[in-house]
Parts: C-alpha cells; structure tokens; sequence
C-alpha cells in the first residue's frame, strides 16, 4: 500500500486460507478521519480477506496433559504460549459410551484463560457449546454422557493490555507479561471402559494406576498392584516436594490395593487447590504421579 506516493505497509499472505498479516510503521489505529482512517480500515480489509479455517493445534489423548509452554525462538507453535486475546483449538475424539468427559486447564495465577468445549466443528452453530469464563486459573469442566465423535476444545487468554492513545500514537499498559505469552496446562480425559486397566504404569515388580476421578474434590482413590510381596511406601507430595501426607507404610503381599486421599495433611487439615504427586515406593523401585485438587 502506497500513502503520498511512499511505501506504507507491507502484507504476507502464508497461503490461500490464512489471513495476510500486515506490517506498518505508523499508527493510525487512533484516527478518527482522514486518509489515515481509511488506510487503517483498508488494512483491517486487506488483513482479512480469505481468511480461512483456523487450524487446531493438536489432538488430545485421553488423560495425557499438554503443555503449552514454548516461546517464540522454540519455533514449536503446537505448543506455543497464548497471547492476549488469543485462541487455542484442540480436538477429542471421544469413543461410543463415555459417561464423562472431563477437561482440566491450568494457567498462570493472575491471568485469565477461558475455556470451552463442543461437539462437531465451528460450522456446526446448533450444537450445545460448553464455556467457562469464571476468573479462577484452575478450570474443571465435567460433561455427562458425551456424544460420540470429534469434539472441540478451545482456550481463550480474556486477560489483554490497555491501548493508550498519545500524541505520539497508541502505548500499551498494564501487565505487558500477557504479550509474550501464557503457558497452561490442557488435559481432557473420558472413562472409557478399562481405561485404568490398559494404562497402568509399570516398574519392575509393581504397577501404580492414575488416581481417579482426577481432578477431585474432596477426595480421591490411588490404586496399584503388587506382584510380589514387599514394604510398601504411599505418600502425597506436594510441589515443592514437602511430603504433606503418608498414606501407607508397612508390608503388603502380592495383589491389589486401592487408598483413598482426602485432600488432607497429616494433621488431618484440608491443604488448598493445586497439583500434588503422589509416590509409589517398595524395594524394588520408586514411582510418582500427578494429581490436581480443585476446591
């Protein structure tokens, strides 16, 4: 684009269902009349012109976490921050006769990430959409009798700067942290049939299970095996790697054990919401998994 017969603004355009990004060395976002008003309008145009489907980041597997947590000069965008304002889309493929699906999200304290969940694609208007907005950083989002089929998962950073405009141009203020990205933690997990069965965790001689219902409030049942018999450690860490709370302690034969932990210390009080681990360990080997308590 031209402005008094110069080069203004620059536009690349990555392929023919993506939007062009444009680049300018001025700023007539603040204008309110003129020729440069029309040169921001005929941007914003140019910018959205073809705009296509938006791509998904990534497919979510039952139970595993994604971590979002690359910069910019990881060159890894399937993992990238999100950015104020910003939209992450993730698919679930969800089996015949789930009962309950449930998506976790954990973002950094103090910023505001939204979630939300449907089944079918953006075009599908219709169908039921699942939001939460609320401001708490720890999102758990539990859907009964789920639909068969591709669902999908977006995440949203509602936390943004403030534009001022100066006589200069427009500066940004607030907490500029946001424009460099996010990190969060996504996990959708569904109980489908002898879903703990065929995903134990094996060391040697035992198998330690993921804790379920995960997350929990108040509580929540660890289950492992043992093939043979040995002494037996089970105890809550939390993320500093304090020990907050043993479960068990002593000899156990061979065979399979369920505990159940109540979100408590071992004085018996009730610890806050977070992630905790909780640790495996015999003779013959150490394990740890993760967990997250939401109150």
């Amino acid at each position: 684009m031209e402005m008094h017969n110069k080069p203004s603004c620059w536009a690349y355009k990555k392929d023919p269902q993506t939007g062009r990004l444009v680049v300018i060395g001025s700023h007539p976002e603040g204008e309110t009349s003129g020729e440069k008003l029309n040169l921001m309008e005929a941007m914003i145009l140019y910018a959205l012109d073809g705009l296509g489907i938006p791509e998904t980041k990534g497919a979510l597997e039952n139970g595993i976490e994604r971590v979002m947590d690359k910069s910019t000069n990881d060159a890894d965008p399937a993992h990238a921050k999100i950015g104020d304002k910003q939209v992450h889309r993730f698919t679930a493929s969800i089996p015949e006769g789930v009962n309950r699906l449930q998506i976790t999200l954990e973002g950094e304290p103090g910023y505001r990430l939204h979630l939300y969940a449907r089944q079918g694609d953006d075009t599908h208007t219709p169908n039921t959409e699942y939001p939460d907005t609320t401001a708490s950083p720890l999102k758990n989002m539990s859907i009964e009798n789920p639909s068969e089929g591709i669902w999908q998962v977006r995440v949203e950073c509602a936390s943004t700067v403030e534009a001022v405009l100066r006589d200069w141009g427009a500066e940004y203020t607030g907490d500029l942290h946001v424009l460099n990205g996010i990190s969060y933690h996504l996990c959708a997990r569904w109980d489908a049939p002898m879903d703990l069965a065929k995903q134990p965790l094996l060391i040697e001689d035992f198998a330690l299970y993921q804790n379920f219902p995960n997350p929990f409030n108040p509580s929540t049942t660890i289950q492992y095996t043992l093939d043979k018999g040995a002494r037996v450690m089970v105890s809550v860490y939390n993320q500093l790697g304090q020990k907050i709370r043993t479960l068990y302690g002593g000899y156990q034969g061979a065979g399979e054990y369920a505990l159940i932990w109540d979100g408590t210390d071992d004085k018996r009080d009730p610890v806050s919401s977070g992630i905790y681990f909780y640790r495996l360990e015999t003779g013959h080997g150490i394990f740890q998994k993760k967990m997250l308590l939401i109150r």
